[in-house]
């Protein structure tokens, strides 16, 4: 590029004296962006359920992936309005029955109230249940959310009735008589005898040793979640909406 003498002459004293020559100068598009620390909403979420998981004690007691699912279906039921407490029991049915499978959450004070042993349905499976159904008399376990109902006393002594709420997984429970109750084949001693406790006809059976207090505490509205891997029920559980838990979560805050 041809400067011409006069230029060049220029850019030689200006050299001499310390001054800078600029280039052009900066605009706009060149300032650097600033990085967004805005968290998106999803990961608000995240941060929530794993805040809770850990307030309730739930480390190394109950998988943080059921857990999560737990909390999905409880804020679903919740915005859907079929809920009037703020209890989740989640039954495990992925545990063995020998263990205490069964665990009782106080989604408010953010804390797990009592783990305890439950049956499954005789022909659900024996030490694992594997098979589940909503069929009447089919004496199989069926999964999914519930709302626990009102309480009678009947053959086994205090019963509560549960409501299912997933179609199509568990809305014949009224027909099939399944409730919740206590009996004497859901105890160590059974444990100790064949390695896992007795199956019922399709009830969430207790025992006798705590039956009664499991009963009258999450009974009149609470959300009861019993689960398996079933991968149908993974796809097409209408309570599994991440979009609607999300949605509900967001609108309570």
């Amino acid at each position: 590029m041809n400067l011409g003498l006069k230029n060049i002459a220029l850019i030689l004293v200006l050299l001499c004296t310390g001054v800078a020559i600029a280039a052009d100068p900066p605009t706009e598009t060149d300032k650097p962006k600033k990085e967004s620390r805005s968290v998106s909403a999803m990961d608000h979420f995240e941060s929530h359920v794993k805040s809770l998981f850990y307030d309730c004690g739930l480390l190394n007691q109950m998988s943080y992936r059921l857990f999560k699912k737990a909390v999905i279906g409880y804020y679903n039921m919740k915005r859907e309005n079929l809920l009037s407490g703020h209890l989740l029991t989640v039954i495990d049915f992925r545990q063995a029955s020998n263990q205490e499978r069964l665990y009782i959450i106080d989604m408010e004070e953010r804390k797990l109230i009592r783990r305890s042993l439950v049956a499954h349905g005789k022909n659900s499976g024996g030490k694992y249940p594997v098979s589940f159904s909503n069929t009447p008399e089919s004496n199989k376990s069926s999964i999914g959310f519930y709302v626990t109902a009102e309480t009678y006393y009947g053959e086994n002594g205090l019963s509560l009735k549960i409501d299912g709420k997933d179609f199509p997984f568990n809305t014949n429970v009224r027909k099939r008589h399944i409730v919740i109750h206590g009996s004497d084949y859901v105890s160590q001693e059974e444990i100790e005898k064949q390695g896992f406790i007795g199956q019922s006809e399709g009830c969430p059976a207790l025992p006798w040793n705590n039956y009664k207090e499991i009963i009258n505490t999450i009974k009149g509205g609470h959300c009861l979640f019993i689960y398996s891997s079933d991968p149908l029920y993974q796809n097409y559980s209408a309570f599994m909406n991440f979009k609607g838990a999300l949605s509900y979560y967001i609108s309570s805050l």
